[in-house]
């Protein structure tokens, strides 16, 4: 069999673009497995803010809470120092 100038030429021209989708396949093949691997990391990463975001709840409340407390003993210890310096000041008359 004879084979043209031409013939050779196609089968070069072929070969590389053989070559050139077995590069991209594998080039794909590369970024799927990346892909993959980020999504599993965004996945654990929006579970952790989530979790975060549940204690900081939790504190937003404790802390609502103890604001809370402390106004009520400082309305209380005002309530009492007024009566004091009231009873003084009848003292005093």
């Amino acid at each position: 069999m004879l084979v043209t100038p031409q013939h050779q030429v196609l089968q070069i021209k072929y070969q590389e673009t053989l070559l050139q989708r077995l590069q991209a396949e594998e080039l794909i093949k590369k970024k799927d497995k990346r892909n993959t691997r980020l999504t599993a990391q965004i996945t654990s990463l929006k579970n952790t803010v989530a979790e975060t975001k549940g204690i900081v709840g939790q504190q937003q409340k404790q802390i609502d809470t103890l604001v809370a407390i402390i106004a009520e003993k400082d309305k209380h210890q005002y309530e009492q120092l007024k009566k004091a310096l009231y009873a003084e000041a009848v003292r005093s008359l």
